[in-house]
């Protein structure tokens, strides 16, 4: 089979031969076995319309970036004030160095016209100047200091302050994120860009304070670079007229620089090389033996699996692979030219200053403007530089990030709840749930229809058994009831009142469900069951009664599983998926740390031993998942039992248990079971509904 072929030069895939209307300018490149995709503006300088564009975000997104320093102001005053402070001077303190340094070099110049004569006055400024630079520089680093650790007070003090009265008084407080993210539903859960992702607590991130971070950061650049260039124009007082076009020359070098070849432009990249996927895949079988290593030493010869990625590798190519591999993993870097100037009037700036004065006539004052102009470069540098940092992070973006942050506060749950309780007084406390579906259809987002015309009722009390093949709707049915979701047309209702008229949430507690897809949580089996009866009355008076713990995992059959382990109920369970202990908490390599000693290591291992996954076969999961079912069905006000393929794992022992103990304790309450192994309930069945292509069959 022949090499894929090397990288081709840009083509237009976007030409429209129709004058009246603009389409986007799509191209097409190639790098390595890659096919790249972009869209590229043609417009080297600001459109009016950019600027415009600018203007407008500012005025639209400014007030939350304002309110997001008045909130860090409110939660943290005197530590937040102590933060700005140390950014003001980060900021003045490169344009005070070139003041103090250009009164310096002027008292030198004084020196020199002075025939190099000793003078107390001049030696008393010169020193004075020394001094003035010395305390300029220690408030410095005391400021670099300070904007260090209240950076890490702030962020401690945010996450731990109490609540109060107005969510929206501070953005910044921990507790309401949580209540904000726990209030939504299942799909509007996940429209939050501002809330706290899984694995960041521990690292101490917060995202809403690290937007107001790199807002006051890029202000700092900014002010940083117009306080030099203010301080520089009048201090160079026209020695060097041609140093202050080249130094703006230089300056907007480095402004229009494109960060890569297509002129900034984001792009899109693949490739469909069928090579280049079959080594990805071999590697990872070989390198991750969490989940392959096992059936590959059951099944697959060590010596040919080693053959197929050495065979890959070879047709692949190793130039191919390695552009591939650049240009996904970091950025194509921009034409040569680009580099070239840069270089030249960037990099090499002073240099170039320092060559001109051997055809300049040589004065005391040309001197001192040399040098000042070295210093005041290679300050100016340092925000030069993180002014191309701040390239993938632009300031219009920080400030309409600032504007989420608070509208993921004020994010509503788009599943309507009413205000009756469920159930309601007068029903009696042993009757179970009268069911209703008329006429529901559901439809997923993407047009799948999952329902279709669904009607059937059930009365309180009554044994139901769904069955169907797999994807014929049978979950998608009884997540209407929890209202996971809410059907796209139709009813439903539960004891003659339309669903949405019950509170949600004493709705869900009136039922215990249970299914495949459940997950236990990544803490003790006696907080996985304590959780699904919350604050119920049963349990707030007195101790956690233990005897009820004992019983829900003897009626789930997971007793013998729990009380195997070292801690019993307070052993914790920990997923294979969980990463957060999932590796030494280490200084990192390559960041300025070196490697921790291997006996550090060891001391480390031996006081904070890692959580390793809980070995579980599926047929215990669901055992101990049951258990966790049966505390909330034990804890009592039941009148909804839903078992959604919730045995598919257990043995046949097992599974027979776990439905007698529920048949039998749940005298009374509705139940409704899906399975592929209805046998055993059969005869205790009222109702048998198949579902096929979402239609009640």
């Amino acid at each position: 089979m022949s090499k894929p072929s090397l990288p081709s030069r840009e083509t237009d895939i976007g030409a429209s031969n129709d004058n009246t209307t603009k389409l986007p300018t799509i191209k097409k490149d190639r790098l390595g076995i890659f096919e790249i995709v972009y869209e590229r503006d043609e417009s080297v300088f600001p459109s009016h319309d950019a600027a415009m564009f600018v203007v407008n975000s500012i005025s639209k997104y400014g007030p939350s970036s304002v309110r997001l320093f008045k909130d860090a102001y409110a939660a943290a005053s005197t530590t937040f004030v102590i933060y700005l402070t140390a950014n003001l001077w980060l900021s003045i303190a490169p344009a005070v160095s070139i003041c103090l340094v250009n009164v310096g070099l002027k008292t030198i110049e004084a020196w020199m016209v002075s025939g190099l004569s000793s003078s107390s006055n001049i030696l008393e400024d010169l020193k004075y100047t020394l001094l003035y630079w010395l305390a300029s520089t220690s408030i410095s680093i005391v400021a670099t200091r300070f904007h260090r650790s209240s950076c890490f007070s702030i962020l401690n003090t945010l996450k731990v302050s109490s609540p109060v009265a107005d969510p929206l008084l501070h953005v910044f407080n921990v507790y309401y994120a949580t209540l904000a993210s726990l209030a939504l539903d299942l799909r509007t859960a996940t429209d939050g860009k501002s809330f706290p992702m899984p694995g960041e607590f521990h690292r101490g991130h917060c995202e809403v304070w690290t937007t107001l971070q790199a807002i006051i950061a890029q202000l700092r650049v900014f002010m940083g670079i117009l306080l030099q260039v203010a301080i520089l124009i009048p201090l160079l007082d026209g020695s060097l007229p041609w140093v202050m076009t080249l130094g703006f020359g230089a300056f907007g070098i480095v402004l229009l620089k494109p960060i890569n070849k297509y002129g900034g432009a984001g792009y899109a990249y693949w490739t469909n090389n069928c090579h280049y996927d079959r080594l990805i895949a071999l590697h990872q079988m070989i390198f991750n033996p969490w989940v392959y290593r096992d059936s590959i030493i059951k099944n697959v010869p060590e010596d040919y699996i080693y053959q197929e990625y050495k065979k890959e590798m070879e047709i692949l190519g190793i130039q191919q692979y390695s552009e591939a591999d650049f240009a996904s993993a970091t950025s194509v870097p921009p034409p040569w030219y680009w580099d070239f100037l840069s270089t030249i009037l960037v990099d090499c700036f002073p240099a170039l200053c320092s060559v001109t004065l051997f055809w300049t006539h040589l004065t005391p004052s040309l001197l001192s403007s040399g040098v000042l102009i070295q210093v005041a470069w290679m300050s100016l540098r340092k925000n030069i530089d993180l002014i191309l940092l701040f390239q993938s992070s632009s300031f219009v973006a920080l400030l309409e990030k600032a504007m989420l942050c608070y509208r993921d506060l004020r994010l509503t749950s788009t599943m309507p709840t009413g205000n009756c309780n469920y159930p309601d007084s007068r029903k009696p406390s042993s009757e179970g749930m009268s069911l209703s579906f008329q006429n529901v259809s559901l439809i997923y987002p993407g047009d799948k229809q999952a329902l279709d015309d669904v009607s059937f009722d059930i009365s309180p009390g009554q044994i139901v058994i769904i069955v169907g093949i797999n994807g014929s709707g049978k979950s998608s049915l009884l997540n209407l009831l929890p209202r996971l979701r809410g059907p796209t047309s139709g009813e439903i209702r539960i004891d003659g009142k339309h669903i949405q008229e019950y509170d949600l949430e004493s709705l869900r507690s009136s039922m215990t469900i249970f299914s495949q897809e459940d997950v236990l949580y990544p803490l003790s089996y006696r907080d996985n069951f304590l959780m699904t009866v919350g604050h119920s009355v049963s349990l707030v008076h007195g101790k956690r009664p233990t005897e009820m713990l004992d019983k829900a995992a003897t009626m789930g059959g997971s007793s013998g599983i729990i009380h195997e382990q070292a801690g019993g109920f307070d052993s914790l369970y920990t997923p294979n998926h969980d990463t957060f202990e999932s590796s030494l908490h280490v200084s990192i390599s390559g960041c300025g740390h070196k490697r921790p000693s291997t006996a550090a290591v060891q001391v480390l291992e031996q006081e904070h031993p890692l959580r390793k996954s809980t070995k579980l076969s599926e047929g215990e999961k669901q055992r101990v998942l049951a258990s966790r079912a049966c505390m909330k069905l034990l804890n009592g006000g039941i009148k909804l039992l839903i078992a959604d393929e919730a045995t598919s794992a257990m043995d046949p022992v097992a599974e027979c248990a776990l439905l007698n103990g529920l048949l039998e304790y749940g005298k009374g309450m509705t139940m409704i079971f899906v399975t592929h192994r209805f046998g055993h309930l059969v005869k205790h069945a009222h109702q048998i509904l198949c579902l096929n292509e979402g239609k009640i069959v």
